[in-house]
């Protein structure tokens, strides 16, 4: 995973990429923004849904523009993580739809550091099962 952050202080861009699909840096970008532009006060439970369900959607899509056999193998193993890893990496994103759990929005700092790791972790585990092995 890697983190990249470009911008003025009024504008702010964030971009994380997945080793699973890096058309996700996108989705998880868009969130971001959404939850930015909707305002952090009210979680916006519909908004974290349909991240879950773009990211799946953005890698299917993405390998589906390029010619049959360019195509990278295990697009639904890659659509599955990128639902998972998109899941653990939106815990981080304050203000966003998790909060709307008790247990999540009473612990934000908390959560936002262990979903980090977790989505460090996550990515790791991603990249091997997606990786196939060196002959």
């Amino acid at each position: 995973m890697h983190i990249l952050s470009r911008g003025t202080t009024r504008h702010h861009r964030v971009v994380v990429t997945y080793p699973c699909s890096s058309p996700n840096s996108d989705v998880l970008g868009l969130y971001v923004g959404g939850v930015s532009a909707l305002g952090v006060a009210k979680p916006q439970v519909w908004l974290l849904i349909a991240a879950i369900l773009l990211a799946p959607a953005v890698v299917v899509l993405g390998a589906r523009t390029l010619p049959v056999n360019q195509r990278p193998g295990q697009i639904p193993r890659k659509a599955v993580l990128a639902a998972v890893a998109t899941c653990i990496w939106t815990l981080s994103v304050p203000g966003s739809g998790w909060q709307a759990i008790n247990a999540v929005a009473s612990n934000a700092p908390t959560v936002a550091v262990i979903a980090a790791i977790a989505g460090l972790l996550f990515g790791l585990l991603a990249q091997a099962l997606v990786t196939p092995p060196e002959s």
